[in-house]
């Protein structure tokens, strides 16, 4: 495992550069708004975002965070090809009618919050108006999250449960949000749209849990972590590494009006065990779907890594990040993709 973490460190942190000049400053203005005004509430994306990481706790505090995901730095535009997220997270989210749902360990310190998370996925070739055989359908997911992060810093452990509530299908808006960036873009529109997953119902519970096995001053961490998800979107099981370098000072409480910049690389090494995939198999109730794959078809073992850099100022936050992941079905290809997300840490 700690030779993946060196291997695809070394790999991926040159293109974290191109991923910061690309979000930072080569993003046409028109596509660039197109994404924070979706961010901002209107649709975010699925579960290939996860809240649940240290890398992303605040300790208890309220924030606000959006994001987003794309393949466009990898020349490709197939399987999880685009993904938005908005999220926030105050303690009177504690008295929200689902938190009640959620697993609490009742550890030191713990934060609530909601989310949307909206996610595109696509077969290889775009400008067919069918399916391909043995190709990826076409599929949109919009999800709302209830979640609940809590941390021991005793243990140095940290526990994660999120309700995932939403729909598969054209009522994920999939299709029209993929068509607005392309068009705003000037790529070609995808015809397939029409043969995309029907409308289903997803529901989803997850829960994470990490431990900190070694930790040398806030400046080299190596956390064990495991995820669990059951539902009728998506059933897996993750078990993993995240190694950190350099000040993870950002992960914990800053003081309000503390103006220090903290910065740190992480690569996070995991492999997955795959029960059912909605967006491949189609929805666990309406089997009406045009065009899926057939259980036989998945790959019941993938691995995935994730490298990112994290920079914080203040109460300001912002992580870009690097996903390479095998294949998931037995014509699939090795797929990558790459994201930003901004997050604001709120005052007490």
């Amino acid at each position: 495992m700690f030779f993946c973490c060196d291997f695809f460190i070394g790999k991926s942190i040159t293109h974290l550069w191109h991923v910061i000049y690309f979000f930072c400053i080569k993003m046409k203005k028109h596509y660039f708004i197109l994404t924070m005004l979706l961010a901002l509430g209107i649709h975010t994306f699925a579960q290939e975002i996860d809240n649940s990481a240290v890398y992303k706790s605040q300790s208890g505090r309220g924030y606000v965070r959006m994001g987003g995901d794309d393949d466009f730095l990898n020349s490709t535009d197939d399987q999880y090809t685009e993904g938005l997220n908005f999220e926030i997270s105050t303690p009177g989210m504690k008295h929200f009618f689902l938190t009640s749902l959620l697993i609490n360990p009742h550890y030191q310190l713990t934060s609530y919050g909601i989310g949307l998370e909206q996610a595109d996925y696509t077969p290889q070739n775009l400008r067919f108006e069918t399916v391909p055989a043995n190709d990826r359908p076409y599929a949109g997911v919009l999800l709302f999250k209830t979640f609940l992060t809590a941390y021991d810093p005793e243990h140095k452990q940290t526990f994660s449960s999120t309700l995932y509530t939403g729909m598969i299908g054209p009522a994920s808006l999939g299709a029209n949000i993929q068509d607005a960036a392309h068009k705003m873009m000037g790529d070609v529109q995808p015809p397939g749209w029409q043969y995309q997953v029907q409308n289903d119902v997803a529901i989803n519970y997850q829960v994470n849990y990490e431990k900190t096995i070694v930790d040398e001053d806030n400046l080299f961490l190596v956390d064990a972590t495991i995820m669990g998800r059951v539902g009728t979107l998506s059933d897996k099981m993750s078990p993993g590494i995240r190694v950190s370098f350099g000040n993870t000072d950002v992960l914990h409480t800053q003081p309000d009006g503390a103006h220090k910049i903290h910065a740190y690389i992480y690569d996070a090494p995991q492999a997955n065990f795959v029960a059912y995939d909605a967006t491949l198999q189609g929805g666990m109730f309406d089997r009406s779907s045009p065009y899926t794959l057939p259980s036989s078809a998945l790959t019941r073992a993938t691995f995935m890594n994730r490298t990112g850099l994290v920079i914080g100022y203040g109460r300001c936050m912002m992580e870009v990040y690097h996903c390479f992941l095998t294949p998931q079905f037995l014509t699939d290809a090795n797929h990558s993709w790459d994201g930003v997300q901004l997050t604001m840490v709120l005052k007490k």
